[in-house]
């Protein structure tokens, strides 16, 4: 990776403390866009250039570092670290996209090697059952 590119990657993750909330429907909306890029490719690793997120706007990398934690949490529960029940068929609930969307969250200082997640997932998971059972 060129010197510029690698100062465009550790730019593009949120800088250390909070983390802004999001739209839930941003969430969704680019949930989306990742899941048609996989099903074009599917069984593959795929990695997106952060330039194609340009078209969700200013907060697309928010919003990106948002959605990367529910694929951590979903890995994480599918090797047992976790339990995390919210996924019908890989696809979000409602309730998942509006706890994500403004769970506490801290962001992290690109390219550093991070302790523990920068979410707390007990606290995740309350939203998300406060969200299910408001609606």
């Amino acid at each position: 990776m060129d010197e510029q590119a690698e100062q465009a990657f550790k730019d593009f993750f949120p800088k250390p403390g909070p983390v802004p909330a999001v739209n839930p429907e941003d969430l969704r909306k680019m949930w989306e866009f990742m899941s048609e890029v996989q099903a074009r490719h599917p069984g593959q690793s795929l990695s997106v250039d952060f330039r194609s997120l340009e078209p969700f706007g200013a907060d697309a990398n928010i919003v990106w570092y948002r959605l990367s934690m529910l694929g951590i949490l979903k890995m994480m529960s599918e090797h047992g670290v976790i339990k995390f029940p919210w996924l019908t068929d890989d696809k979000p609930s409602d309730a998942v996209f509006s706890a994500l969307a403004v769970v506490p969250m801290q962001g992290i200082a690109g390219g550093t090697p991070q302790q523990g997640l920068p979410v707390d997932i007990d606290e995740l998971s309350g939203l998300i059952d406060k969200a299910n059972n408001a609606g």
